[in-house]
């Protein structure tokens, strides 16, 4: 049998999880088009990246790191720059996966967190990561990722558009 080719691997990988990429990039950039050009830089380092990855195991946990470091980067480059217009939060790509309106305002309140804590909240319980994959992806230990999670599920808690939702 024929053994898959660098490229062929990660070609494949990027294909199999582009919708995951991009809801993660697009949670946050908060704009279609910010989160697509996220994920193709994001594509681009991985390709150029990829011969130096030791481990093809750790894959996953590689590349995502790759995805929000860009979207950290993007994120610091928009601030320096002057909006011309007011955004306005669209199209929440969660919806696709069916939530409803209490699932829209948690989303929106998980947003509204601070950065550290949001960007770890997202990793747990929108993208489904367990605390080492997250500690590999933002280069925390874990117990502080624990921490975070939990500083980020008590300002929930006390979040007052979360009270009868």
């Amino acid at each position: 049998m024929k053994q898959k080719s660098d490229c062929e691997v990660l070609s494949e990988y990027i294909v199999s999880n582009q919708e995951k990429f991009y809801r993660l990039a697009y949670s946050y950039m908060m704009n279609e088009q910010d989160a697509l050009d996220m994920v193709s830089e994001a594509i681009v380092s991985a390709y150029e990246g990829f011969g130096n990855l030791r481990n093809r195991q750790g894959l996953k946990t590689w590349f995502y790191r790759i995805l929000v470091n860009k979207c950290l980067d993007g994120l610091r480059r928009r601030k320096r720059e002057t909006p011309e217009t007011d955004d306005v939060f669209v199209n929440v790509p969660f919806e696709e996966k069916g939530y409803d309106s209490t699932g829209r305002i948690l989303y929106q309140a998980v947003s509204n967190l601070p950065d550290k804590l949001k960007n770890v909240m997202i990793l747990k319980y929108y993208e489904e990561f367990t605390f080492e994959e997250i500690a590999g992806i933002t280069g925390l230990n874990i117990s502080t990722v624990k921490s975070r999670v939990y500083l980020g599920i008590e300002m929930l808690r006390k979040n007052p558009d979360l009270k009868g939702a």
